[in-house]
């Protein structure tokens, strides 16, 4: 499987904005001969339709002309951003410069990439973008290359469709409370507010619809969409259906919910094939897709591990639970071939006295891994929290959330606040000028 496929889920779904005939149909004719990495979804030549082209077809990446009919084609990159965020832009050019290259960066454009490229050559720079969002999500990208401040307000560069999961075989480490939270700051964050789905796949009822209130109707839940098992996507209609808006969720906090099964019974249902075909539903119609993983290592756990962008591990604050979640993570690299790259060790309800004596020496000799660790404190009023009651929204200055913002910032730069000139009071400790 090639590596667009692995990432993705499925073929790339591309669209090509080329008021060029000729250009139009050599275009097509490569990405027919890709072998199902890539299909092209759609060809528009007005630019003023590419917004709801993207948001219909649900493309994965989009080719905007150098030279468009109307407009720059900076100003067309700025009116799809401005109402779909979440769309993968590259620019399509004669001839890449390093001055068309930075200029990309600045608008939040993937890359330029040539015109009348060979089958391989495309490919390879369609490979070259996923590794440039991994690489993204790992921190390992320079400062300067994640967009810039212009026009008075943070560029986001255009990423889109992240998979976060909260996993770990450690109970009470606060993995369930941390998704809830991580998709919260998301969602209600100042600086670019991210539409967000939490997904709940742990077995049974879960503790994740507790936390919002236990009175709720578990709608909808992940069995909703089992006729859809197996199948390249759910149908956007569909899933916006199912999907109740007046829901608390949906109403209080802008968040889209996905529960789990609702009952031991039927947890052999949730099936790896149902993961997988909701996960990539998901991520084409959000920003980021947060998931709460159940402690053992399921079929449906390990499809969800691998259709992840980003996976935070999660271990208690106990040698012993570091060395057991070690000999998981070996059998999760060397017999279910999973990338461990993209693994992020969480030491999580770390007593405040106790962080120096685990060091990053002793937690990566006791995990067997070069790793530096993310650490989240214990914190009482965390604990104690009653259902409907976040960290996120009303302890936004606590220990737990000052670390969690740390985590969530580092994964997703476009919410961090440095740079930002807001000019009112917000959430996460957000103000304007004096």
């Amino acid at each position: 499987m090639s590596r667009i496929r692995e990432y993705l889920g499925n073929a790339m779904r591309i669209i090509l904005l080329e008021d060029d005939l000729e250009l139009q149909t050599e275009f097509v004719r490569v990405v027919d001969q890709s072998d199902g990495d890539l299909v092209v979804v759609s060809t528009p030549t007005n630019e003023d339709d590419l917004p709801g082209v993207i948001e219909r077809t649900g493309a994965d990446i989009i080719f905007v002309d150098e030279t468009p009919m109307h407009r720059t084609w900076a100003h067309v990159v700025q009116a799809v951003q401005k109402k779909v965020p979440s769309a993968r832009i590259v620019l399509h050019t004669e001839k890449p410069t390093a001055h068309l290259l930075e200029e990309c960066r600045r608008c939040g454009v993937r890359r330029p990439v040539r015109k009348h490229l060979p089958l391989d050559r495309l490919v390879a720079e369609m490979e070259g973008v996923i590794d440039d969002e991994r690489r993204l999500m790992l921190g390992v990208v320079p400062e300067e290359e994640r967009g810039d401040i212009s026009a008075g307000g943070p560029v986001r560069r255009s990423r889109g469709g992240v998979i976060v999961m909260c996993s770990g075989t450690s109970g009470g480490a606060s993995k369930t409370t941390t998704a809830a939270n991580f998709a919260l700051y998301l969602a209600s964050n100042p600086v670019m507010p991210m539409r967000t789905a939490l997904v709940d796949l742990e077995k049974g009822r879960g503790s994740l619809r507790v936390l919002f209130d236990p009175l709720m109707p578990a709608k909808p839940s992940i069995l909703d969409f089992a006729e859809w098992a197996g199948k390249p996507q759910i149908p956007p209609e569909i899933l916006k259906a199912q999907i109740p808006q007046d829901s608390p969720p949906a109403r209080k906090y802008h968040l889209t919910t996905i529960w789990g099964s609702g009952s031991f019974d039927r947890t052999e249902d949730v099936t790896e094939e149902l993961v997988n075909t909701l996960l990539v539903s998901l991520r084409l119609s959000h920003d980021y897709v947060i998931v709460d993983l159940p402690g053992d290592i399921t079929d449906a756990a390990m499809g969800a591990l691998r259709a992840a962008t980003a996976v935070l591990w999660f271990v208690r604050a106990d040698i012993k639970d570091m060395e057991r979640s070690a000999d998981v993570l070996n059998v999760l690299s060397t017999q279910a071939n999973m990338d461990l790259a993209k693994f992020q060790v969480v030491l999580s309800m770390v007593p405040p006295k106790a962080r120096p004596i685990y060091n990053p020496v002793q937690i990566q000799k006791a995990l067997g891994m070069r790793i530096v660790p993310w650490y989240i404190p214990y914190d009482e009023r965390v604990a104690m929290a009653m259902p409907g009651r976040f960290p996120a929204m009303e302890q936004r200055n606590g220990p737990y959330m000052q670390a969690l913002k740390k985590i969530v910032e580092h994964m997703c730069p476009e919410t961090r606040m440095e740079g930002h000139r807001g000019q009112r009071v917000g959430l996460f400790g957000l103000r304007g000028k004096k």
